[in-house]
């Protein structure tokens, strides 16, 4: 018997069930543009495939651009009102220093308390001038040889800068003649304390209190008034031609620094320091984002050592007494903080992300004073030719605060992606699950369908079986083809 075989059916390969789930995919699929490469000519089907690709490319280029933009600048500042009342921004400290660093004085009378011989008093008194290298050292030449007759002087009698400074300047007590708050007076100790500054020992109103100090008020004679004693004298310790005082107008947290804005108060004058101030808030999305994207600090995440409040002009102030304290092992009377400082070389103050910044026009006219007028508006104070008369004050009834926040939100992003895929191909978000879709569950079950076809296909195979027939004679043959029927 012979048996004849027919050939079976080639099996469906792996790339042609991909290619059948691109076609589906391509027949079904949101995305403008894919529909038209199907069953079309050459010329066509290159035509928009060129289209569909510049699409793409487009999209993934804004999409950078916007990324780009995103983490590179993702704050602004936009004005929130100009009309908040005077009690949104507290009242700026005040802090005054007289522009003559050494009274004559009391510089006599300290030389006297130290029992020096007669023959050395004048080297001594006149090395008492390089106190000043610090804090105005354009009054003085520097001078070794002075400086180590005056620490010679310091170390025989166990005395600090800082103690023979406090003795040689003046005080507050000296300074204040009258002072009032918004129109009512009040006992000057009451209003300013004794403070240092980058300029010695000074007098202070609203200079670290224990609360904030917010006023109603706005125009002259508000605010913070006083009357000074300018306490003249021939001799003069400092590098500016007149006598006066140097008024700082700064934050209340904030250490009085040359940054600090000031102004220059002389002799015999009235002056009108006229305060304008704004306020700077943020968003919490903006203290929700990373420092890096925000490049500005929020008090609660940097802690300073010697002060309350992180602001970057309190950084600052230590960074440098840090530097002092690193060459020389010692610092400047002024920055008497000397306890933990860092010894880190690099110094990182950013700015703080929620700020107030004053600004300050001034007006100075004599201070045409008589009996009368003294009488009327100043009782029992002694007004004469250098007396100064100050008052600072806010000048507008309104405020301006300003809101730092982020430009683009995550959702804003997103959107933002959503309209450059739906401009160049079309695409939303259902574009992206038809994607993953057809990509992974769709080719799955195409895939299966595959494999239960080809494995039908194994059992219904052709086989040759042996088959059992009656006997026959010899001379009869019989052929017999077994053929597989599908």
């Amino acid at each position: 018997m012979k048996l004849k075989t027919k050939p079976s059916r080639k099996h469906k390969s792996f790339f042609s069930v991909m290619s059948e789930t691109f076609e589906d995919f391509v027949e079904n699929t949101s995305i403008h543009g894919f529909k038209y490469i199907r069953k079309v000519g050459a010329t066509e089907k290159i035509f928009w495939t060129i289209v569909l690709i510049s699409g793409l490319f487009s999209a993934i280029y804004m999409t950078f651009l916007f990324w780009e933009r995103y983490i590179t600048n993702p704050t602004r500042t936009t004005i929130k009102t100009m009309y908040a009342p005077t009690t949104t921004i507290q009242f700026p400290a005040v802090t005054i220093c007289n522009v003559n660093g050494i009274l004559k004085d009391k510089l006599n009378i300290f030389l006297e308390s130290l029992n020096i011989d007669e023959p050395d008093l004048p080297v001594i008194r006149d090395s008492f001038k390089q106190l000043l290298s610090f804090t105005d050292p354009s009054a003085v030449d520097y001078n070794k040889t002075q400086i180590d007759i005056l620490q010679n002087v310091l170390d025989t009698h166990h005395y600090n800068v800082e103690y023979v400074m406090q003795k040689l300047t003046q005080n507050c007590s000296e300074m204040l003649k009258f002072c009032s708050w918004n129109g009512k007076q009040f006992d000057c100790p009451d209003l300013f304390q004794e403070s240092l500054a980058v300029n010695g020992f000074c007098c202070s109103f609203n200079y670290m209190p224990n609360s904030e100090l917010y006023t109603l008020y706005n125009g002259m004679n508000t605010g913070i008034l006083a009357i000074l004693n300018t306490t003249p004298y021939s001799e003069q310790y400092s590098s500016f031609n007149f006598q006066g005082f140097k008024v700082f107008i700064h934050d209340p947290m904030e250490y009085p620094v040359l940054q600090s804005i000031t102004r220059m108060v002389t002799a015999g004058t009235v002056t009108y320091l006229q305060i304008y101030a704004s306020k700077m808030t943020s968003s919490e999305a903006v203290a929700a984002l990373p420092f890096t994207e925000r490049n500005c600090a929020i008090p609660e995440e940097r802690l300073l050592k010697n002060f309350p409040t992180y602001t970057s002009s309190n950084c600052l102030a230590e960074c440098e007494a840090s530097y002092y304290f690193r060459k020389c092992n010692c610092v400047p009377y002024y920055f008497n903080f000397i306890a933990g400082l860092d010894s880190s070389e690099i110094c990182d103050c950013p700015i703080q992300c929620e700020d107030d910044f004053y600004g300050v026009f001034s007006t100075q006219t004599k201070f045409e004073f008589n009996q009368i007028y003294d009488m009327q508006a100043y009782s029992n104070v002694d007004i004469n030719h250098d007396t100064i008369l100050l008052n600072a004050f806010f000048i507008e009834q309104t405020q301006t605060v300003y809101l730092r926040d982020t430009i683009f939100s995550t959702i804003y992003l997103l959107s933002s992606f959503g309209g450059v895929y739906s401009l160049f191909l079309g695409c939303s978000l259902i574009t992206v699950i038809e994607v993953i879709y057809y990509a992974t569950a769709r080719l799955f079950i195409n895939l299966k369908r595959f494999e239960r076809a080809s494995e039908e296909t194994a059992r219904r195979k052709t086989h040759i079986a042996t088959l059992q027939f009656p006997k026959l004679d010899k001379s009869t043959t019989m052929d017999f083809t077994c053929t597989y029927v599908p």
